[in-house]
């Protein structure tokens, strides 16, 4: 199952196309023969794929796989007029990936989908899913939905976890990645290795001292450790390893419980 959005000068060019009209909370529901792109020319939509939703809106392209059952509902924006197309050459460089309803697994350097991690929007919707685009790509988007979820940041990734107990591991590759947590207990690895410390700090969004967790892992740190220390900057935390920053945590404080070594 897979559904995606492309952008810009890659927009698919159509072989056939048809126009019709929805309005605000109205539907439209359809099995796809072929491999399909779908571009909004008004308003705002939601398309469900098997659960996993995804919004568009003016300008648009939504690419939908082959053989799925899909429904496409106007929001209270109204989207007056879409514009339904087959395409006639999409390349998986191209589009964004959606995940199914269940546990999904995908690794952007060995892809078995569209989703390469380069440039991307990966939904992986809801289910227990595994991502790792930490040895293959930079500049996605990933939102791993809802479920407790285990994502392999790589770098500048723009990550959201969304709803559930989620683990992030965030120590290998370039880092600069933006990090939002979303509901649950989350835990963010910082540091998964001796010696792997990312080029650029990440930047966790929304962390909740008491409920999520800083840890490291395969270390020597510790709290009483020269080489670890974290500081409040202002608003923010500065979190640093062997005199290099590694994490900023937006708007909020932590104490020394919120960290673990492993």
């Amino acid at each position: 199952m897979r559904f995606g959005q492309t952008s810009g000068p890659n927009n698919p060019n159509p072989v056939a196309t048809n126009l019709f009209e929805i309005g605000a909370n109205e539907s439209y529901e359809q099995i796809t023969r072929d491999q399909q792109v779908f571009r909004v020319l008004s308003g705002e939509v939601v398309f469900d794929l098997g659960g996993t939703m995804q919004e568009a809106q003016e300008g648009d392209y939504l690419y939908v796989d082959a053989g799925q059952m899909f429904t496409i509902t106007g929001t209270a924006e109204t989207a007056e007029l879409i514009q339904f197309s087959i395409a006639s050459n999409v390349s998986r460089g191209e589009v964004v990936v959606g995940g199914s309803a269940g546990n999904d697994d995908i690794d952007s350097a060995f892809p078995t989908n569209a989703f390469t991690g380069n440039a991307q929007i990966l939904f992986t919707g809801s289910g227990l899913d595994s991502v790792d685009v930490s040895q293959q790509g930079q500049g996605s988007r990933i939102d791993t939905g809802s479920g407790d979820d285990t994502l392999f940041a790589g770098t500048n990734n723009r990550i959201i976890l969304g709803d559930g107990d989620d683990k992030l591991f965030i120590s290998t590759s370039g880092g600069g990645n933006p990090i939002t947590g979303g509901e649950g207990a989350d835990e963010f690895w910082l540091y998964t290795d001796e010696g792997a410390i990312p080029d650029n700090p990440n930047i966790i969004s929304d962390f909740v001292s008491g409920l999520d967790v800083i840890g490291f892992l395969n270390t020597t740190l510790s709290l009483g450790s020269s080489d670890f220390s974290y500081e409040q900057d202002g608003s923010d935390v500065i979190i640093s390893a062997f005199g290099q920053e590694i994490a900023t945590l937006l708007n909020t404080t932590v104490t020394d419980t919120d960290f673990v070594f492993a």
